[in-house]
Protein backbone atom coordinates (compact mmCIF):
# COMPACT_ATOMS: atom_id res chain seq x y z
CA UNK A 1 0.00 0.00 0.00
CA UNK A 2 3.09 2.60 0.45
CA UNK A 3 3.65 2.70 -3.43
CA UNK A 4 0.03 3.52 -4.12
CA UNK A 5 -0.06 6.33 -2.01
CA UNK A 6 3.07 8.09 -3.92
CA UNK A 7 1.36 7.48 -7.42
CA UNK A 8 -1.55 8.52 -6.47
CA UNK A 9 -0.37 11.69 -5.53
CA UNK A 10 1.65 11.61 -8.68
CA UNK A 11 -1.73 11.57 -10.52
CA UNK A 12 -3.64 13.75 -8.71
CA UNK A 13 -0.70 16.49 -8.85
CA UNK A 14 -0.49 16.04 -12.80
CA UNK A 15 -4.39 16.02 -13.20
CA UNK A 16 -4.00 19.71 -11.11
CA UNK A 17 -1.52 20.92 -13.52
CA UNK A 18 -3.48 20.03 -16.47
CA UNK A 19 -6.55 21.79 -15.03
CA UNK A 20 -4.91 24.62 -13.78
CA UNK A 21 -2.67 24.77 -17.31
CA UNK A 22 -6.29 24.43 -19.22
CA UNK A 23 -7.84 27.50 -17.20
CA UNK A 24 -4.79 29.50 -17.63
CA UNK A 25 -4.64 29.10 -21.33
CA UNK A 26 -8.22 30.10 -21.45
CA UNK A 27 -9.10 27.48 -23.21
CA UNK A 28 -12.93 26.30 -23.59
CA UNK A 29 -14.20 22.97 -23.02
CA UNK A 30 -15.17 20.84 -25.64
CA UNK A 31 -19.24 21.70 -26.69
CA UNK A 32 -21.78 19.98 -27.90
CA UNK A 33 -25.06 21.94 -29.07
CA UNK A 34 -28.02 20.40 -27.77
CA UNK A 35 -30.76 21.81 -25.39
CA UNK A 36 -30.14 25.32 -26.60
CA UNK A 37 -33.22 27.25 -26.35
CA UNK A 38 -33.64 30.45 -28.08
CA UNK A 39 -35.19 33.28 -25.12
CA UNK A 40 -37.91 35.42 -26.70
CA UNK A 41 -38.22 39.65 -25.11
CA UNK A 42 -40.78 40.60 -24.14
CA UNK A 43 -42.49 44.08 -22.77
CA UNK A 44 -44.47 42.88 -19.81
CA UNK A 45 -44.10 39.48 -18.11
CA UNK A 46 -46.08 36.53 -18.48
CA UNK A 47 -48.66 35.55 -15.57
CA UNK A 48 -46.85 32.58 -13.51
CA UNK A 49 -50.18 30.37 -13.15
CA UNK A 50 -48.95 27.15 -14.51
CA UNK A 51 -50.37 27.66 -17.96
CA UNK A 52 -48.40 28.33 -21.12
CA UNK A 53 -51.84 29.87 -23.00
CA UNK A 54 -50.48 33.30 -23.34
CA UNK A 55 -49.64 34.85 -26.64
CA UNK A 56 -46.22 35.53 -25.26
CA UNK A 57 -45.75 31.78 -24.62
CA UNK A 58 -46.97 30.52 -27.74
CA UNK A 59 -45.25 33.03 -29.77
CA UNK A 60 -41.66 31.76 -28.42
CA UNK A 61 -39.92 28.90 -29.96
CA UNK A 62 -39.88 25.63 -28.47
CA UNK A 63 -37.03 23.76 -27.90
CA UNK A 64 -37.51 20.07 -28.45
CA UNK A 65 -33.86 18.52 -28.97
CA UNK A 66 -34.08 17.78 -25.01
CA UNK A 67 -31.30 15.21 -24.21
CA UNK A 68 -31.91 12.87 -20.39
CA UNK A 69 -29.25 12.21 -17.83
CA UNK A 70 -30.32 8.58 -17.23
CA UNK A 71 -30.13 5.61 -18.22
CA UNK A 72 -28.68 7.16 -21.22
CA UNK A 73 -26.87 10.32 -20.80
CA UNK A 74 -27.10 12.74 -24.18
CA UNK A 75 -29.29 10.62 -25.71
CA UNK A 76 -32.54 12.26 -26.76
CA UNK A 77 -35.39 12.39 -23.89
CA UNK A 78 -37.64 9.33 -24.27
CA UNK A 79 -40.34 11.36 -23.78
CA UNK A 80 -41.90 14.77 -26.03
CA UNK A 81 -41.05 17.49 -23.98
CA UNK A 82 -41.34 21.86 -25.42
CA UNK A 83 -39.19 24.60 -23.43
CA UNK A 84 -39.52 28.23 -23.70
CA UNK A 85 -37.73 30.95 -22.19
CA UNK A 86 -38.91 34.70 -22.08
CA UNK A 87 -36.88 37.30 -20.78
CA UNK A 88 -37.42 40.90 -19.95
CA UNK A 89 -35.57 43.71 -18.44
CA UNK A 90 -35.86 42.04 -14.96
CA UNK A 91 -36.17 38.19 -15.13
CA UNK A 92 -35.77 35.44 -16.67
CA UNK A 93 -39.07 32.98 -17.55
CA UNK A 94 -39.48 29.30 -18.17
CA UNK A 95 -42.40 27.59 -19.76
CA UNK A 96 -41.83 23.69 -19.82
CA UNK A 97 -44.73 21.22 -20.99
CA UNK A 98 -43.46 17.81 -20.19
CA UNK A 99 -44.93 14.96 -21.67
CA UNK A 100 -45.39 11.49 -20.24
CA UNK A 101 -47.48 8.67 -22.14
CA UNK A 102 -47.57 6.72 -18.66
CA UNK A 103 -48.16 9.55 -15.75
CA UNK A 104 -48.88 7.35 -13.04
CA UNK A 105 -44.98 6.36 -13.29
CA UNK A 106 -43.16 9.45 -12.95
CA UNK A 107 -41.11 9.67 -9.85
CA UNK A 108 -41.49 11.92 -7.63
CA UNK A 109 -38.91 12.22 -4.28
CA UNK A 110 -38.31 15.29 -2.10
CA UNK A 111 -34.45 16.06 -1.56
CA UNK A 112 -32.47 18.07 0.45
CA UNK A 113 -30.56 21.31 -0.91
CA UNK A 114 -28.17 20.45 -3.47
CA UNK A 115 -28.70 16.75 -3.32
CA UNK A 116 -28.44 14.79 -6.27
CA UNK A 117 -32.16 14.01 -7.24
CA UNK A 118 -32.96 10.10 -7.42
CA UNK A 119 -36.39 10.84 -9.11
CA UNK A 120 -38.20 12.44 -12.38
CA UNK A 121 -36.22 15.86 -12.83
CA UNK A 122 -35.52 19.33 -15.18
CA UNK A 123 -32.36 20.47 -15.03
CA UNK A 124 -31.37 24.10 -16.32
CA UNK A 125 -28.29 25.34 -17.40
CA UNK A 126 -27.34 29.02 -18.15
CA UNK A 127 -24.29 29.73 -19.99
CA UNK A 128 -24.51 33.86 -20.01
CA UNK A 129 -20.92 34.29 -20.62
CA UNK A 130 -21.57 32.07 -23.72
CA UNK A 131 -18.03 30.39 -23.04
CA UNK A 132 -19.71 26.86 -23.25
CA UNK A 133 -17.50 26.71 -19.53
CA UNK A 134 -19.07 28.72 -17.00
CA UNK A 135 -22.67 28.93 -15.91
CA UNK A 136 -25.56 28.10 -13.26
CA UNK A 137 -27.48 25.06 -13.31
CA UNK A 138 -31.37 24.69 -11.91
CA UNK A 139 -32.67 21.58 -11.39
CA UNK A 140 -36.53 21.36 -10.85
Amino acid sequence: MTLCRPVLALVIGALGCLAFDRAAAGQQAPHTPNGIVRALRVAEPPTIDGHLSEEAWTRAEPATNLTQRDPDEGRPATERSEFRILYDDRALYVGVRLFDHDPKRIVKRLSGRDADIDADSLTVVLDPLHDHFTGMQFRL
